[in-house]
């Protein structure tokens, strides 16, 4: 039964209590007040007066307790929709609340994906720590200067792998323009790819990574040995693509 139903009914049901307690202090009145009043008089109805007084006692009665009974079942009823909507609020708002927070998350996540992608100094400073250890290592960084986050980007690498940071001899080669649909950075090795190459382009790898940067190579499994070294021609070469988030 719907909410609605329920507090028409108990409704009309007090009503219906009401008049029945008007009934019954009617049935009262004529028991101990018209009656009374009409025993010292030779009235012939006075018979019928006092079974009607006390149907009236008796209804009233009956009335006021099957409506105020019924009345008492229809409230607690009621009371159990409330609390049912009450609690369907409560766990809709807990939800929304839920949704709210992780869709506030999801935001700031995209918001800092698609962000221009910037080294912090935190970034920096790791970079720098764990990089040093490959000092003098000489790399060639191929950058297309036609996006503002490759140019940003690629300002921040030099920085952090040049004099100020860990030290490697960097060869700056700048362009205007893209050079192909792949725009981004190259970092290539420049030597042949000895073990503490292919340690160092490792080292870089990581780095990027744990910074958040999107890394395609170089693949290591291709390299093959001669003699203890790695070959010549398996130059250590990685890129940096800048548009793909990660």
């Amino acid at each position: 039964m719907f909410k609605q139903e329920l507090e028409l009914i108990i409704k009309s049901d007090n009503v219906w209590a009401n008049r029945s307690t008007l009934v019954l202090a009617a049935g009262i009145l004529g028991e101990y007040v018209v009656l009374p009043f009409l025993a010292e008089k030779e009235v012939h109805w006075k018979k019928f007066a006092r079974i009607f007084c006390a149907v009236l006692v008796i209804g009233g009665i009956l009335g006021e307790y099957g409506f105020s009974r019924r009345i008492a079942g229809l409230v607690e009823e009621l009371q159990g929709i409330s609390d049912q909507e009450l609690g369907d609020a409560d766990y809709r708002a807990a939800f929304l609340t839920t949704e709210n927070a992780r869709l506030q998350g999801n935001l700031r996540n995209l918001a800092q994906q698609i962000a221009p992608r910037r080294l912090s100094h935190e970034q920096e400073s790791d970079f720098a720590t764990r990089l040093k250890q490959f000092k003098g290592v000489q790399v060639q960084l191929d950058r297309e200067l036609v996006s503002p986050e490759v140019r940003d980007l690629s300002d921040d690498l030099l920085r952090v792998l040049g004099p100020q940071g860990a030290e490697w001899i960097v060869v700056d080669f700048s362009s205007p323009e893209a050079k192909s649909a792949a725009r981004g950075i190259t970092i290539q090795m420049l030597q042949y790819a000895t073990p503490n190459g292919v340690a160092a382009a490792r080292a870089l790898v990581a780095a990027l990574r744990r910074a958040g940067v999107v890394v395609n190579g170089p693949d290591f499994s291709a390299l093959t040995r001669t003699r203890g070294l790695l070959s010549d021609a398996a130059v250590a070469q990685m890129k940096i693509i800048v548009g793909r988030k990660p």
